[in-house]
């Protein structure tokens, strides 16, 4: 297992993964992440070898290429391979942010009901909160159902920012 700081606008990331799969981007400075279920899908007892960038595997210099061109709003998805961890309902509601058009957002019903369990609005907001791959899957584009801004790991300033970002970038395509 490998692990890379990644500096962001929104402060230092940690990406995590393995030489073929990624297994987590997660901020730096929220200590949540410490005690994350990402622990327990990582294979700690290999031990994670903290690397610079001329070390990184592929899959980690991929992540920061990617991100650096979404930061900067030319890239609206990722392709990276994502290690299969988490609960079958975590990786349905995880499948489902996939599927949230790049500056849009939806309801967390919307997201239960994509996932055909209409009245776990609950547990996907939970399986939001556990989602290990901050931004690249993008639970960030999740609202309350009034539309206001409600819950994200990495704090309702960075989710505000994030969607501004692709309001933005999604605005000056379209001119």
């Amino acid at each position: 297992m490998f692990a890379t700081q990644i500096p962001t606008p929104l402060g230092v990331m940690w990406g995590v993964a393995d030489t073929e799969r990624l297994f987590g981007l997660l901020y730096a400075a929220n200590a949540l992440y410490l005690k994350s279920p990402l622990r327990k899908w990582l294979p700690i007892e290999r031990g994670i070898k903290w690397v610079d960038r001329d070390q990184r595997p592929a899959v980690l210099s991929e992540l920061v290429a990617q991100l650096e061109a979404y930061f900067q709003g030319q890239r609206q998805t990722f392709e990276l391979p994502f290690a299969d961890i988490g609960t079958a309902f975590q990786q349905a509601s995880w499948r489902a942010l996939d599927a949230i058009p790049y500056a849009h957002t939806v309801s967390y019903q919307q997201q239960a009901h994509q996932i055909q369990h209409p009245k776990a609005v609950r547990a996907v907001a939970n399986a939001n909160r556990l989602n290990p791959w901050s931004i690249v899957v993008p639970c960030h584009r999740v609202v309350g159902a009034n539309g206001q801004l409600t819950g994200y790991a990495g704090g309702l300033w960075r989710k505000r920012w994030l969607l501004a970002l692709e309001r933005r970038a999604l605005h000056r395509d379209t001119l």
